[in-house]
């Protein structure tokens, strides 16, 4: 999936959500080596997880998480007769979760994570 743009203008133009809002993973990300650095978000509309260089500013799409429903289990609850929707951000914390660990920081980790 790893599609690459030169801004998060361009990520922005070409895949759209840029109003809905995004989550971010922390801004001390690598990628094999001490530098650059990287951003990680999510962006809500979308489901689209990006890593932004921080010295180029060029954009990297890691991958891509769905929010998937959930069933309640019947408990009579608002949702017992279907599915509750989940939010993609709730999607890219279980996927992602571990991430606020520093020896975790690599770019790779998050690549296989949503692979």
């Amino acid at each position: 999936m790893n599609a690459l743009y030169l801004s998060i203008d361009s990520f922005y133009d070409m895949r759209g959500g840029r109003w809905s809002g995004e989550s971010d993973f922390g801004v001390h990300w690598r990628d094999g080596k001490q530098w650059p650095r990287y951003r990680v978000s999510v962006v809500r509309d979308t489901g689209d997880v990006y890593a932004v260089n921080q010295q180029t500013g060029a954009v990297e799409l890691l991958g891509n998480v769905k929010p998937e429903p959930v069933r309640d289990g019947g408990d009579g609850g608002p949702y017992s007769s279907g599915q509750a929707p989940v939010d993609v951000y709730d999607v890219a914390e279980l996927l992602l979760a571990g991430w606020a660990q520093p020896e975790i920081h690599e770019l790779a980790w998050v690549r296989e994570r949503l692979a």
